[in-house]
């Protein structure tokens, strides 16, 4: 794969691997344009990012529905349902 600079552009690769296997997560990463190495990696870390701040974004009107999941307990120890 070459160099960028001195970086060794495989390593782009083996970053995204590893985030992958990290988080337990399908990453795909194709970047459909760019003749240079350095702009094609700066363009897949740009893109990772942009997805990474859309998906971890906290978004109130469209919260999660916690339906089946929240539960008390009765002053008897019985689950309310």
């Amino acid at each position: 794969a070459g160099s960028v600079c001195s970086f060794n552009a495989n390593l782009v690769v083996e970053f995204f691997r590893a985030v992958s296997r990290s988080v337990g997560a399908s990453l795909h990463i194709d970047v459909v344009r760019g003749l240079e190495r350095h702009h094609r990696a700066e363009a897949g870390f740009k893109a990772f990012g942009r997805a990474m701040q859309q998906a971890t974004r906290v978004d109130a009107s469209r919260a999660a529905s916690t339906k089946g999941f929240l539960t008390s307990d009765n002053e008897d120890g019985r689950r309310n349902s």
